[in-house]
């Protein structure tokens, strides 16, 4: 199952007797640097683990010191004989000192890097940017005669039931890889081509509208907002023109023609780049909106301290942050400091996701260099509820 935000508000929320050792490494084998004998993601654990050690033992109490010297080698071991299939293209384990917590995740869509934590709770930040990045979308195969459903969620697309529409059927049935053709098609004999052509344009505009019309209605059942048109050049865009408009926001025209009868492992590997690029630009659209509401003196917060004030008080309806931006705390006011949990610079942009996983606010996650208005609000903004 993937990470949700309902997990990432469990770690975030939890109370824990001893320290928490926050492990996110990006495992993915098609990184170069994870090709190497010794991948680099190894590499990035063991050199945590030393640096981490070196402080507790300089500055931690005599359990601490214990404790994370009989963990740092055992959590190294375990992960070094994981299989690769249990590592996915990223992983996520928090093990506190005395495995009263002790949960893993599996990522099919790789964090942005490896980030390893010793602390009081839980470090949860590194994966609210994977959550966001890979919410839900259907993606809508089209072809000629059918059209086909995939689920596509953090890197991995499943097949719902009832996901091809089919022109014959008329109805939805379940998706049989590599069905034989029907040998009828094609075979027509006509004398007047301009008037056949005429006659299957015809024939496939209401084919289209009418599987456009059911799609829509599937999208609240399949726990999806989001819609992603692929398939044949020249047919999707005939067919994102003739559904509802919420099906026609995104579409991927220049997908191989074969793609409707591929497996979901292929699909998602050959769409994941377009879905996550679409992301950015809503989150990009997202910040943009937040920074303007806070221009126009709408409900809105900019900045460090007036977000993290916003956040404390439970008014954020909406945040957007860079989680990898800088937030000296020397440079925030004494209300937004009050409001930390752990008041050192980098545990902000933890602490202001702790709080906004715990108020039920939504959550954006978008580097600056990726959405340039972020840069206004030093990195972090949000729009309230009130």
């Amino acid at each position: 199952m993937p990470i949700s935000l309902d997990d990432i508000r469990t770690l975030a929320t939890a109370e824990l007797p001893g320290p928490v050792l926050s492990i996110v490494l990006r495992t993915d084998p098609r990184d170069p640097a994870n090709t190497r004998h010794t991948p680099a993601w190894q590499i990035s654990l063991r050199t945590a683990l030393q640096d981490i050690g070196e402080v507790v033992e300089r500055d931690g109490s005599r359990e601490q010191r214990l404790a994370l010297r009989e963990l740092a080698p055992a959590v190294q071991r375990e992960l070094a004989e994981l299989p690769a299939d249990r590592r996915g293209r990223g992983l996520a384990w928090f093990v506190a000192a005395d495995r009263s917590l002790d949960r893993r995740h599996v990522l099919q869509l790789p964090p942005s890097g490896d980030v390893v934590r010793w602390d009081a709770r839980p470090y949860v930040v590194p994966l609210i940017e994977v959550v966001d990045r890979g919410q839900p979308v259907v993606i809508v195969l089209v072809a000629s005669d059918s059209v086909r459903l995939v689920r596509w969620e953090q890197g991995q697309a499943s097949e719902p039931g009832q996901s091809v529409y089919d022109l014959e059927l008329g109805d939805w049935r379940d998706y049989a890889a590599y069905a034989a053709a029907n040998p009828a098609r094609g075979q027509q004999t006509v004398t007047n081509v301009e008037a056949y052509e005429q006659r299957v344009d015809a024939w496939r505009q209401r084919f289209y509208r009418a599987a456009g019309a059911t799609i829509a209605d599937r999208l609240a059942e399949l726990g999806v907002s989001r819609v992603l048109i692929a398939g044949e050049r020249g047919l999707t865009q005939a067919f994102a023109e003739l559904v509802p408009p919420e099906l026609g926001r995104d579409v991927l025209a220049d997908a191989a023609e074969n793609l409707i009868r591929a497996d979901p492992a292929a699909i998602a590997e050959r769409v994941e780049g377009r879905i996550v690029a679409a992301r950015i630009a809503e989150a990009r659209r997202a910040a943009e909106d937040a920074v303007q509401a806070a221009r126009e003196r709408r409900p809105a917060a900019l900045g460090p301290d007036e977000t993290l004030q916003a956040l404390a008080a439970g008014r954020v309806e909406r945040l957007v942050i860079d989680p990898a931006h800088e937030f000296p705390v020397a440079r925030l006011g004494s209300a937004a400091v009050e409001t930390l949990r752990r008041p050192e610079d980098d545990m902000v942009a933890e602490c202001a996701v702790e709080l906004a996983v715990a108020s039920g606010a939504s959550i954006t996650a978008v580097a600056v260099r990726d959405a340039p208005a972020l840069a206004e609000a030093d990195g972090i903004v949000a729009t309230l509820r009130y």
